[in-house]
């Protein structure tokens, strides 16, 4: 009975890589043969990287944004929520999943998937040393270490600097083979891999591939800015961040933005996005219920045009996200890349270095973009360690819903200045109860779901 359990579960993960081609059916040529499926030409494997509802649109963690304190729900909409959705709210990991939160795992090693089925494909086929050949290469580099690089912030503990990260990482996966059963790294293998994918891409993949639901030169470059500052290596951060920055720096000015107010004011693929990517929520979503907390919303000036743009009341008062950098509502949860959050790394990295000039232009440069023209001051502050806090700040209230926070909270938890206790209060059998997470609580890491330590045997965090 257990092995008849072991194969269908074991049968239920594999297909996550058996059932790709056929998910990406409409992206390839027709004319690729129906008895095999297995591409043949360099149209096919880009076609297998445009595959947008896997690539740029729901393969991502959806956790990422679960565990924040950006947000709050009311007790009473909480109670109506599943057990699995009220225990993460409580910050508890459950091992079980239901079946329709599984793709926290599986979803988010699809696109993992499609990248080693293209590099896996790309040695069978005779223009893979072209220019083409190397951009889609590139691409598959690029796709495969953002994957990793993902799965890593929910479900193995921050990158230390400090440690010699030997804890346990995620299973990387560097093969298509389905019947390759993967076990766990440790953290700095992990971070290695990763690196050393996105250096490989770098060198490989074109400066400009046509629009932001394709990855580029820039794209890479901004993802090793993102890395770089989750591992603290704040100066590899800062040189990433302006090789993207020099490479395209458009913003969006808030002041001559006509659709300020709108339910969704932003566009899918807006000026300041260098690589669509986003997932969809189990907690952070409007129809849940989902209310910005107050203590977040006051850190914004009257004057600060964010205020419309990103929120919208509700009838009961509180306000809703509706700032969506993917253009599509109801609860996604971007996690691409784009101008503004590149700035405000940069400056990060300056300040911590000592260049506080620099840090303040690029703050203003950001700032001047979001706050109404007829009353925006430059930020003048001259005090590293005020100025640093101001910065930190701004990447909270700029990057809201942009899987930024989580990754902010791991890693100033290390920082006595920064760190930060998160607590959730709810009304339980009429008792005010109080949720916590503390900063170097080991809870920083979610379980991975039960289905899967019962498939691989590998140990559970």
């Amino acid at each position: 009975m257990k092995a008849s359990i072991k194969i269908i579960v074991k049968y239920f993960i594999g297909m996550v890589y058996l059932l790709l081609l056929s998910a990406c059916n409409k992206f390839l040529d027709e004319r690729t043969s129906h008895s095999s499926k297995v591409p043949s030409a360099l149209s096919d494997l880009q076609a297998l990287m445009d595959a947008e509802y896997v690539i740029n649109l729901g393969g991502y963690p959806f956790l990422l944004e679960a565990w924040t304190d950006n947000y709050h729900i009311d007790s009473k909409r909480l109670s109506l929520m599943t057990s699995f959705e009220q225990s993460l709210y409580k910050f508890e990991s459950p091992e079980i999943y239901p079946p329709s939160n599984l793709g926290v795992w599986s979803n988010s090693y699809k696109p993992i998937a499609i990248s080693n089925i293209v590099l896996e494909n790309l040695k069978k086929i005779s223009l893979a040393e072209s220019e083409e050949g190397q951009n889609i290469k590139g691409q598959a580099l690029f796709m495969r270490a953002f994957g990793h690089f993902l799965l890593a912030q929910v479900f193995c503990l921050p990158y230390d600097k400090n440690n010699d990260n030997s804890g346990m990482g995620i299973p990387l996966r560097h093969t298509a083979d389905a019947n390759v059963i993967s076990t766990r790294s440790t953290i700095k293998e992990t971070y290695e891999d990763i690196l050393n994918d996105m250096q490989a891409a770098l060198k490989l993949i074109k400066e400009n591939n046509g629009y932001p639901s394709r990855a580029n030169k820039v794209a890479v470059y901004a993802a090793l800015s993102r890395v770089y500052l989750a591992m603290e290596l704040y100066k590899e951060s800062e040189q990433a961040a302006s090789e993207a920055l020099t490479l395209y720096s458009s913003l969006i000015d808030l002041n001559t933005m006509t659709n300020l107010d709108a339910r969704i004011p932003y566009k899918t693929n807006n000026a300041e996005t260098i690589f669509l990517a986003c997932s969809g929520s189990s907690l952070v979503t409007q129809s849940k219920g989902s209310l910005v907390t107050e203590e977040l919303l006051l850190m914004f000036e009257e004057n600060d045009l964010r205020l419309r743009s990103y929120f919208m009341k509700e009838k009961d008062g509180g306000y809703s996200f509706k700032g969506d950098y993917a253009g599509i509502g109801s609860g996604t949860i971007f996690c691409g890349f784009t101008t503004s959050e590149l700035l405000l790394n940069r400056a990060e990295c300056y300040v911590r270095s000592g260049e506080l000039e620099k840090a303040r232009r690029d703050l203003n440069v950001l700032l001047k973009n979001r706050i109404d023209k007829a009353s925006f001051k430059p930020i003048v502050e001259s005090d590293r360690e005020k100025l640093l806090k101001i910065i930190l700040d701004e990447r909270r209230k700029e990057l809201i819903n942009r899987s930024a926070r989580w990754l902010d909270l791991r890693r100033l938890n290390r920082d006595m200045r920064f760190k930060k206790t998160l607590v959730r209060t709810i009304i339980e059998d009429g008792t005010e109860k109080e949720y916590k997470l503390l900063p170097e609580s080991k809870n920083y890491v979610f379980k991975i779901p039960r289905q899967v330590i019962d498939l691989t045997g590998m140990p559970q965090n």
